[in-house]
């Protein structure tokens, strides 16, 4: 039974974080249970607009001349819509099974949950640098109680929030990969998150480049640690490169010859 307890700390640390966003969203002057007006606004309303049109089962539309008149928007090659899909096709399923929630109610439960699965890489990796599941679990409390951690999720509907785990499971995935007793599956995990990461968020880039710096540095630092180093890259690379080529975000953007993507090559 000890053996369950961190991770039922764990999990009512993000079931507390979750229900944190989700009280201060609601005690916000913005919510209103009977109407979604002004909860959202700006870059959060388009987001939330396309997640909900999936929600109701209209869809995207291929070419949306409402958000940009009188020539439209390409909306699959020019937006990040991977919080709508999965937000929306999740409120549809849901709705299968009687759940009858006005979408603006669960889009505040949506983001608070998903974006506080951010703690449960965060955990990995504390019990793996501070020796066991009492480091891990008092990071994790650090983490919780730092305003960055929910401050920008109150009456949030943003991609920001949404690539928040799969980043921090690509950074964990990738530092545990390099250690001497590297699991196999780790660079390969990395490769995933970052390639989800990479389709949701634009901002992905940056975050790859502070990546890819750091394995220079460990390159002509730690002479020996190379061969670790490229292979727990190459599967990160390979599938990045993968998801550049079949996302049609990525192609129209030009990811696979990016400046990120350019220096994981030349590592």
């Amino acid at each position: 039974a000890q053996n369950y307890l961190p991770l039922l700390a764990l999990f009512v640390i993000y079931l507390a974080i979750s229900s944190a966003k989700v009280i201060l969203t609601q005690s916000s002057p913005y919510y209103n249970t009977e109407d979604e007006t002004n909860l959202h606004f700006t870059e959060n309303a388009v987001q939330y607009r396309y997640a909900k049109m999936i929600g109701d089962g209209t869809g995207i539309p291929e070419v949306d001349t409402r958000l940009q008149h009188p020539e439209g928007i390409r909306v699959s090659e020019e937006l990040t819509i991977t919080l709508e899909r999965v937000s929306g096709s999740l409120y549809r399923v849901l709705g299968l099974f009687g759940y009858d929630v006005p979408f603006h109610v669960y889009s505040v439960y949506f983001i608070a949950f998903f974006s506080s699965l951010a703690v449960f890489p965060l955990y990995l990796v504390a019990t793996r640098l501070w020796g066991g599941w009492p480091g891990g679990i008092l990071v994790v409390s650090f983490y919780i109680v730092m305003p960055p951690a929910w401050m920008r999720s109150i009456t949030s509907f943003s991609r920001e929030d949404f690539t928040l785990p799969f980043l921090f499971t690509g950074l964990a995935c990738f530092g545990l990969s390099l250690r001497g007793n590297r699991e196999r599956l780790m660079p390969w995990s990395a490769g995933v998150a970052f390639s989800l990461a990479a389709i949701s968020w634009h901002i992905t880039n940056f975050v790859l480049v502070i990546l890819f710096l750091y394995a220079i540095a460990v390159y002509f630092l730690y002479p020996d640690e190379r061969k670790t180093l490229f292979d727990a890259l190459w599967p990160i690379l390979l599938l990045l490169f993968i998801t550049g080529l079949f996302s049609d975000l990525l192609r129209n953007k030009g990811f696979v010859i990016s400046t990120p993507m350019l220096v994981g090559y030349g590592l």
